[in-house]
């Protein structure tokens, strides 16, 4: 009917659209206007209508944009972990280089803070990600000891005792979520945040200072076993485990993380 009536009417520009539906038949109606106009000649109402076509196309976020936009927020989180996995290593060969290891234990530390900000700012935790998360922690603190060993031994040998108290701790409490869960689980409570932000400034402050502050290394060491205590309580007593639970005080559990 249309190409009857018409006859120089050619096939109208459909304006690409991802968003609503009703926005979708805006742009169709605009586009057939477009071409009714095109066909007597009036050039310039046409362009005037073309600019608007596009503006109402271009004020639209398109659902497949965001959707992209959110598949790649979700991947930087175990993206910063993985770096955090790779990177740790390479504290060995900066051992005798303070610098290097400081500023290398700093970038490690900013991508531990920022990976955990994003997952939480942009909704985008996943049970992977904690794991990946959990992993680079162990393998951090793992070579952080063996360079702390073997540079700065003393610190080491002085607290021994609190060192293994602390580590027998963790260890209780992965075998417990092992055996409980049927896998191995770190809790995010506020105590283990608060510790890794003690163990990161202390770890600074004997690598550019080359020296030991006992007041920063006894706090560093007694919130890390509180905290190591609290996490070993939380999965020993719960039923169903919240990775994010604040801390044994905070209440029971309500969410299983799968």
């Amino acid at each position: 009917l249309r190409q009857a009536m018409f006859p120089k009417l050619r096939q109208p520009r459909y304006i690409p659209c991802r968003s609503a539906n009703w926005t979708h038949n805006t742009h169709k109606l605009i586009a057939y206007s477009i071409a009714f106009l095109e066909a007597a000649n009036l050039d310039k109402i046409s362009e005037i209508l073309s600019k608007f076509a596009c503006e109402c196309g271009q004020s639209q976020t398109p659902t497949l944009d965001r959707q992209m936009m959110n598949k790649g927020l979700k991947k930087i989180p175990n993206i910063l972990s993985i770096s955090r996995i790779i990177l740790s290593p390479i504290m060995l060969a900066m051992a005798d280089r303070p610098p290097a290891l400081a500023a290398l234990i700093l970038l490690i530390g900013l991508t531990d803070m920022a990976d955990g900000f994003i997952a939480r700012r942009y909704h985008c935790r996943s049970a992977s990600g904690a794991r990946l998360d959990s992993l680079g922690d162990w393998i951090f603190f793992s070579t952080a000891g063996i360079v702390f060993y073997m540079k700065y031994r003393s610190v080491v040998s002085d607290h021994i005792w609190e060192l293994a108290a602390i580590l027998t701790v963790r260890i209780l409490s992965l075998c417990t979520a092992r055996y409980r869960f049927g896998r191995f689980l770190s809790i995010h409570t506020l105590g283990n945040k608060l510790t890794v932000v003690l163990v990161f400034a202390t770890m600074l402050f004997i690598v550019c200072e080359s020296k030991v502050n006992e007041i920063i290394l006894k706090t560093a060491f007694t919130t890390a076993l509180l905290s190591a205590v609290d996490e070993y309580l939380i999965i020993l007593t719960s039923g169903k485990i919240d990775i994010d639970r604040r801390s044994f005080f905070s209440g029971k559990t309500t969410q299983k993380r799968s």
